[in-house]
């Protein structure tokens, strides 16, 4: 279990614990997965030119990936 403090709307804040190994088994039966902010852009970033070098356009847009 791992402890943390969530600020609730009242501004006050509850502690809470989470089994992360249970988070991630439950994230990967659900074919889900988690990755932070800078890998993935450096992946939008490598697709992105690849699609330019092979097609000359890019059928996708970045704002599209983080909404």
């Amino acid at each position: 279990m791992v402890p943390g403090r969530f600020l609730k709307a009242d501004g006050h804040t509850s502690v809470f614990e989470v089994d992360v190994q249970a988070v991630l088994y439950s994230f990967r039966q659900a074919c889900v997965g988690m990755v932070d902010h800078r890998t993935l852009l450096q992946g939008f970033w490598e697709w992105y030119w690849k699609e330019k070098r092979t097609r000359g356009y890019v059928p996708g847009n970045w704002k599209w990936s983080v909404l």
